[in-house]
C-alpha cells in the first residue's frame, strides 16, 4: 500500500493537469473562472455576473484579479475560463493560442482634487497634466503602459510622483491632494463624483480597448458564454 501511494498521488496530479488543460474546473460543481483587471472589475463585471447568476443560480464564481499578462498566462494554462484584458492580439503577441474579442472602448478621465479651480473646463490635455503631480498605477500595468505610450507619442514627459496598485487607491490619493490621475472612464461608471474629487475628460488621446480572451478550440462553459454576451450589451 505504501509503495502504491506515490503512484496514486502522481496519477491524480496528472488527471488534474489534464482537466486544467481541457478547461475543466477542478472544484466540484459548476464554477465560472474569470480573470479581470481593476477597471472592468469595478462596475462592468459585477453587473454582468449578477445577470449570469440569475440565469445560472447554481454556478459558483471565482474572479482572479491581476495584470493582463498574468491573466493571459493563467488562461493559457487552463486556470481560468476567460480573461478580460486591455489590448488585443497586437499588444499580446505571446498569447498566440488565444482568441480575442473586442468588448468595449473607454475614454480616459482625469481625477482632480476638488480644491483645484478649473474655470469650468470640461476637459484637460496632456500639456496641462505634464505640469501636475501625477498619481498612477504601478509600472507594468496595462493602463500604465497605455499612458506611457500616449505621453511618448505626444512629446510630453511622463513623470509619476505617486504610484499605487489599484484604481481605488488612486482615488484616495487624489482625494488627499497628492496629485491628479488619468484613469479609464469605464472604471468610474459606478463611482459617484464626490469625496474630494472632480472628474474631467482627457482630450486628444486615444480610447483604451478592452478585450475578452479565451483559448482557441477549447469550449467554455455556458455561464462563461452568457457572461460574454452580457458584457457586450
Amino acid at each position: 500500500g505504501q509503495r502504491l501511494l506515490p503512484m496514486a498521488v502522481s496519477a491524480l496530479a496528472c488527471l488534474d493537469e489534464l482537466a486544467r488543460s481541457a478547461g475543466t474546473p477542478l472544484a466540484g460543481g459548476v464554477t465560472l473562472r474569470v480573470g479581470a483587471g481593476d477597471a472592468l472589475g469595478r462596475g462592468q463585471l459585477p453587473a454582468a455576473l449578477k445577470k449570469v447568476l440569475l440565469q445560472f443560480p447554481g454556478v459558483d464564481v471565482r474572479v482572479v484579479e491581476g495584470p493582463g499578462d498574468r491573466l493571459l498566462d493563467g488562461l493559457q494554462r487552463g486556470e481560468i475560463d476567460l480573461a478580460l484584458v486591455t489590448g488585443g492580439p497586437q499588444e499580446h503577441p505571446v498569447a498566440s493560442s488565444l482568441s480575442f474579442r473586442l468588448l468595449l472602448n473607454s475614454q480616459v478621465s482625469v481625477l482632480i482634487p476638488r480644491s483645484r479651480k478649473l474655470r469650468g473646463e470640461r476637459s484637460v490635455g496632456l500639456q496641462w497634466l505634464s505640469g501636475e503631480r501625477l498619481v498612477t498605477l504601478h509600472s507594468g500595468s496595462s493602463f500604465r503602459r497605455f499612458l506611457e505610450k500616449e505621453y511618448a507619442e505626444s512629446g510630453f514627459p511622463f513623470r509619476p510622483t505617486v504610484e499605487v496598485g489599484s484604481v481605488s487607491l488612486v482615488r484616495r490619493y487624489v482625494a488627499a491632494g497628492l496629485g491628479i490621475a488619468p484613469v479609464p472612464a469605464v472604471a468610474l461608471d459606478t463611482q459617484p463624483v464626490g469625496n474630494g474629487i472632480q472628474v474631467r475628460r482627457l482630450r486628444n488621446v486615444r480610447s483604451i480597448a478592452y478585450y475578452s480572451a479565451v483559448r482557441s478550440g477549447v469550449p467554455i462553459p455556458p455561464p462563461a458564454v452568457a457572461l460574454l454576451e452580457y458584457l457586450a450589451e
